[in-house]
């Protein structure tokens, strides 16, 4: 079944319907073919599911009866953002489109000393994001997503520390590292995975930190050290920026039940 995702503002509870308005409507109309009938499901910003009926079919919008509503399970747990040192070329749209179909809940384009990607200026910025983030959507929409990952404008290294979330695992894989790997900080952190670890309160979300083409320099992972960034192994090989992201990632959601 078509799954189309709709702002809250279109969503009438009282009145048990929802409105759906802008591209999709030509997509509805033009490729699906739909007319009063057809079954669809709308999924809202907060996650739910709405099983719909089209009602009427107009000329910029299409109003559906609700038929049922209810949780996405293809929702994760525990949220997951990567923060990505921007890639060359067309790596960047690979990774967003991969990352969300794996079940990251947000993506934030990092610019670090090596990143080799200039942006012209904060217009630039912004419509890189625009891109990817439509990427994001159509990804979110063919992985069977309840929500869209956000994906921000391109931040520079510096700017970022200070806008994370302070309770959030932070890690960092470094080629450097040689000792703390990726399963055993998650396993330290969540202890439903390893029932020996103690007590400890388990984090609200994770922040995955991946570096550009060039790696981190020396002084950038002991800035992210010093604002609570665990550094971790990812193995014996050095893996390219466009696969450590979807290795974390997928290892991330597998120790956590995802």
């Amino acid at each position: 079944m078509s799954r189309f995702f709709v702002p809250e503002q279109n969503i009438d509870d009282a009145a048990g319907t929802v409105t759906v308005t802008g591209t999709d409507v030509n997509h509805l109309k033009n490729v699906l073919r739909a007319a009063r009938g057809t079954k669809i499901e709308l999924v809202n910003t907060a996650g739910y599911v709405f099983g719909c009926t089209v009602e009427t079919v107009g000329k910029d919008k299409i109003v559906c009866r609700i038929d049922s509503k209810e949780k996405c399970p293809a929702e994760p747990v525990v949220p997951l953002v990567l923060i990505q040192g921007v890639p060359k070329g067309e790596k960047a749209d690979f990774l967003v489109q991969k990352c969300v179909e794996l079940g990251v809940t947000g993506i934030i384009p990092a610019v670090t000393e090596r990143t080799v990607v200039k942006f012209s200026g904060d217009a630039d910025r912004e419509k890189k994001r625009e891109r990817w983030q439509r990427i994001a959507t159509e990804a979110a929409k063919q992985s069977g997503r309840g929500a869209v990952p956000e994906i921000t404008k391109p931040a520079d290294f510096r700017d970022l520390m200070g806008a994370l979330e302070p309770d959030w695992l932070k890690i960092i894989p470094y080629e450097n590292e040689e000792e703390r790997t990726l399963k055993q900080v998650l396993r330290e952190y969540f202890p439903e995975m390893n029932k020996s670890t103690g007590d400890r309160e388990k984090p609200k979300g994770i922040y995955v930190f991946i570096g550009p083409e060039g790696g981190f320099s020396a002084q950038e992972v002991e800035i992210c050290r010093s604002n609570g960034f665990i550094p971790v192994t990812l193995g014996k090989r050095i893996l390219r920026t466009e696969t450590a992201g979807l290795a974390v990632v997928a290892c991330v959601r597998y120790e956590t039940g995802d």
